[in-house]
């Protein structure tokens, strides 16, 4: 099955740089991958609701539905709570991220070696 990665962020610009530092990543170690993209928090709930997604890429601060609000409504539900989610936030904010249930953090701006290196470990 090909992995589907929703990245939500709000910055148009972010999202394609990570969209395109992971496809190159996947396509050098020889494999597919889809991705998906959200604006807000409420806009990846409810691809999540459609859509099979295998990790979420998150930013913390987004407009509607922040990143912390969406991890955690994801978390809870029991249909989504086995989703991997990569929370982008600011390194003080430590504790709202595992009250929220994210897999990894990472600073903004993320390096570009960790994100690739925590998307590999947890899609295995």
């Amino acid at each position: 099955m090909i992995p589907k990665i929703l990245i939500c962020d709000d910055d148009e610009a972010i999202r394609q740089r990570l969209v395109h530092v992971l496809q190159t990543a996947f396509a050098r170690e020889g494999r597919q991958v889809q991705f998906l993209q959200a604006v807000n928090g409420q806009q990846a709930l409810d691809i999540i609701a459609r859509e099979l997604i295998t990790l979420l890429v998150i930013d913390a601060q987004l407009p509607e539905i922040d990143g912390y609000q969406a991890t955690t409504l994801l978390k809870s539900d029991p249909a989504t709570a086995a989703i991997p989610v990569i929370l982008l936030s600011r390194a003080e904010d430590v504790q709202r991220v595992t009250e929220a249930g994210a897999n990894r953090i990472f600073d903004k701006p993320v390096p570009e070696d960790q994100l690739v290196l925590g998307v590999f470990d947890l899609l295995g």
